[in-house]
């Protein structure tokens, strides 16, 4: 009876994560190139790291890499979003990397899986690397009242790794991935 009861947990379970399996359409590199471009990070030349120390506010404690092998992780600083006052660091471990967002004002930190692309006050980013534990996915968050916020994590029902994102008309989501190839989502994904 149990065996019966935690079967139909697992296939209810893998349907449900199927649905929220998101197809992408492959669209031209002339309809990628006319969508909206992100917001350049810009790169400060002034936050230098000194040694295992990144500090890159005044006001904001800074960030200290870890050498141990048993948890080692560094920071690298990546730039600033200077339109939001958001400093952008990359978080890096052996096998994994993360962006930490830095909301300058207030030193709160959030963390994205994936290089973040600005829009406005949106977002997008996609988790870098798939793994058979990990599916290629793509977060929305967004920045308001100097907090972000995740609003969506969208599973890519085909395999492809985006690196680099445009936004269409009605608020589509483009992107190229990895092999050149440019793709979009099938709905608008934020109001």
């Amino acid at each position: 009876m149990s065996k019966i009861l935690m079967l139909s947990i697992k296939i209810l379970m893998l349907s449900f994560y199927l649905l929220k399996e998101e197809q992408i359409l492959p669209i031209t590199k002339t309809d990628y190139e006319k969508g909206i471009k992100p917001q350049k990070i810009i790169y400060n030349k002034h936050i230098v790291k000194k040694g295992i120390i990144l500090k890159y506010c005044k006001f904001c404690k800074p960030f200290k890499d870890n050498a141990n092998p048993d948890d080692f992780f560094e920071y690298e600083y990546q730039g600033e979003f200077l339109t939001v006052g958001l400093s952008v660091i990359k978080k890096v471990y052996y096998n994994d990397e993360e962006y930490l967002i830095v909301n300058k004002k207030t030193c709160s930190v959030s963390t994205i899986p994936g290089k973040p692309f600005l829009f406005d006050s949106f977002i997008i980013c996609a988790n870098d690397g798939q793994t058979t534990d990990k599916k290629y996915f793509i977060e929305i968050w967004q920045f308001r009242s100097n907090k972000l916020y995740k609003l969506e994590r969208i599973y890519l029902k085909e395999q492809t790794e985006p690196i680099n994102f445009h936004l269409l008309k009605n608020r589509i989501i483009a992107f190229k991935n990895i092999n050149g190839l440019y793709f979009k989502l099938n709905r608008s994904c934020y109001h």
